[in-house]
């Protein structure tokens, strides 16, 4: 009898060992409980609607800031630019955040993990991102000395430009990632504005190397051409340690150093891992190994377009909220042009109305 049994238990455990490594990771996936961890920073958007001789006159010519770019300077000229604008609205922004306001309107469940300074603009965003249901990993997260804030400007033809300024004092570190946090959610994502060759560096490093042990997928956001270029070398080790890879066509140029889509769909092939690269109103495109898929854009009538500034975070969560749920790749940039095409018809990046409603009635709340 003591013989049978043990043949059993030799058996059972024979054929849990054999099955696929991947079908036992899809288990614990599934077993998570949340969604979406963002790792980012707490930003507020100083918006206003300019026109393009606006921009000439208060950026180009003083300042050398071109149209449609991200730009930075010093406390004194930004509090200077602002004091010159007649009528803004406040926005809570930030990437990571931007793209979390949209998830949780679909109907996901996300946590952002951050650090906020106890100044106006950190409490306006805190209690901005505590009414969206989005909850914050740190229990005490106004750390900072100073909240990020971004004059930006957005013209008639929905081209945003932007002014930060150089320093502010804001500084995610590794004990702000916590193994207990990052093993229950499906997915941590953070973003490119983070990585300073420093100590945030170490930070995501350090929350990559937890998700990898816990079976929680990896996604890195490559939005901006500057930090493209400027960490160039960092960010081709870092696909190495990444599942997905989500880049403007711009940042994915000079990150790979090529002027041709076709070169760079051929180089991003070899990177092993999911590359969504999307291009605004041209669309998408999803590279994963030999597999290529085109996704359009949703077209909206120029007269209804308001403010570019959230579309790419909306494409990013539309189309994760669809991937995660174990939707096609199709499926996934299908509701990732629906969401970015709503947002651009509204001011900021937190939806207006239920996006769950609105984009796609059959996903579960």
């Amino acid at each position: 009898m003591r013989k049978l049994i043990y043949t059993l238990l030799t058996i059972t455990l024979l054929i849990t060992i054999s099955k696929p490594v991947s079908a036992r990771l899809i288990q614990k996936e599934q077993d998570k409980p949340y969604d979406i961890l963002g790792i980012g920073l707490s930003e507020i958007d100083v918006l206003s609607f300019v026109d393009d001789e606006y921009i000439k006159r208060h950026l180009t010519i003083p300042y050398d800031m071109p149209k449609g770019k991200l730009s930075f300077t010093d406390d004194k000229t930004w509090n200077s630019l602002k004091d010159s604008l007649k009528e803004f609205t406040l926005l809570p922004s930030g990437e990571i955040a931007s793209l979390l306001f949209v998830y949780s309107s679909l109907g996901g469940k996300s946590a952002f993990s951050t650090v906020l300074a106890r100044d106006e603009y950190g409490e306006y965003f805190l209690n901005n991102i505590k009414n969206l249901g989005i909850s914050l990993t740190n229990t005490s997260p106004i750390t900072a000395e100073k909240t990020v804030a971004n004059l930006v400007y957005v013209t008639p033809d929905g081209v945003t430009t932007y002014v930060g300024v150089k320093s502010n004092g804001i500084k995610i570190s590794q004990q702000d990632i916590k193994y207990h946090q990052i093993k229950d959610f499906k997915v941590v994502i953070t973003e490119s504005s983070l990585w300073d060759g420093g100590a945030q560096s170490r930070a995501i490093m350090r929350a990559f190397n937890i998700a990898k042990k816990v079976s929680t997928k990896r996604v890195f956001l490559l939005s901006d051409s500057l930090f493209a270029k400027q960490y160039k070398d960092d960010f081709i080790k870092l696909t190495e340690q990444i599942d997905i890879l989500i880049a403007s066509q711009k940042s994915m140029f000079e990150l790979l150093e090529v002027r041709d889509v076709q070169k760079m769909i051929d180089k991003a092939r070899k990177l092993k891992i999911l590359v969504l690269v999307t291009n605004g109103s041209k669309g998408a495109i999803a590279i994963r190994g030999s597999e290529v898929y085109y996704i359009k854009a949703n077209t909206v009538e120029s007269s209804k377009i308001i403010d570019k500034t959230g579309s790419q975070a909306a494409f990013a969560a539309g189309f994760l909220c669809n991937y995660i749920d174990g939707k096609s790749i199709d499926e996934a940039g299908e509701l990732a042009a629906k969401a970015a095409s709503y947002i651009i018809q509204q001011v900021g990046s937190n939806p207006k109305n239920n996006l769950s409603e609105i984009l796609n009635d059959n996903l579960n709340n």
